[in-house]
């Protein structure tokens, strides 16, 4: 938060790889005006891996869970990929 300090409240988006992705502060971001985007790690807390594992099975299938303003998603190609958005 502090980095993105002086670039606040302009719609600006921020995209983040895996180590920065998390639920709590992608809508932090959000209510203060800044989008975000980026894959999140599986076992990451408030993150609904469950629910998106239900629904893909079949390589290059997807599902999206909708939450507010943010989207969690799965993609299933060789290996699992999930994301999280406020775009």
């Amino acid at each position: 938060m502090h980095l993105l300090e002086d670039l606040q409240e302009e719609g600006r988006v921020l995209y983040v790889d895996n180590f920065y992705t998390s639920p709590l502060l992608f809508e932090d971001l959000f209510e203060r005006g800044t989008y975000a985007s980026g894959t999140v790690r599986v076992n990451r807390k408030h993150f609904p891996t469950a629910e998106l594992d239900e629904a893909v099975v079949a390589r290059g299938s997807m599902s999206f869970r909708h939450h507010g303003a943010m989207t969690a998603g799965k993609w299933r190609d060789k290996r699992d990929k999930y994301f999280l958005s406020t775009l």
